[in-house]
């Protein structure tokens, strides 16, 4: 059920900053122009590690469209582009990824908590890759290496991020109503 950070991250280490998110690794097509993008009040994109191109976001009042590059989002330290909402406190955050073009059999896009933007920054993930399907991934404490959950095939579906008090669900959905943790 819950994942506690409590039993997650050693020594009971709150995130300090935490950031929800819309991401993709590896380059997706064209990249937007980070220059001439539009998003919602609040909302950010950037690029976490060394990408390459950078990537860019933009939101037409229903969809995020992002793109990006980089290395991955996995081992000791992150390559991506990142569209993020500062927040804190209760989160519950839902996303349907729907297009994911992939120049890389691991290419992601998903939602992320993320205690910072340091590339080697400790995270919860859950995320659609084309040819990898969903699945979970977090690293617990900076600098360590990344693990990860296979869930299913689908390269395409609903991802859910909860954080309430100390606890964090990752959920996933094939029609957005009926959720699996």
């Amino acid at each position: 059920d819950y994942m506690t950070k409590e039993n997650l991250v050693t020594g009971g280490r709150p995130f300090v900053d935490a950031f929800t998110s819309m991401i993709v690794a590896h380059i997706r097509g064209g990249l937007i122009d980070p220059e001439g993008s539009t998003l919602p009040q609040g909302w950010t994109s950037t690029d976490v590690g060394g990408v390459g191109p950078a990537g860019g976001a933009s939101y037409d009042g229903t969809t995020f469209t992002v793109t990006g590059a980089g290395a991955d989002v996995w081992d000791a330290a992150d390559a991506f582009h990142y569209n993020y909402l500062n927040i804190s406190g209760d989160v519950d955050v839902i996303a349907r990824v729907r297009d994911l073009a992939a120049s890389d059999a691991w290419s992601k896009a998903g939602l992320m908590l993320r205690e910072s933007l340091a590339p080697d920054a400790a995270n919860y993930f859950i995320a659609a890759s084309l040819l990898n399907g969903l699945f979970y991934q977090w690293r617990l404490q900076a600098g360590e290496s990344s693990n990860y959950t296979p869930l299913m095939s689908a390269s395409s579906g609903w991802l859910r991020i909860q954080r309430v008090g100390a606890s964090i669900r990752l959920s996933l959905s094939v029609d957005g109503s009926e959720w699996m943790t």
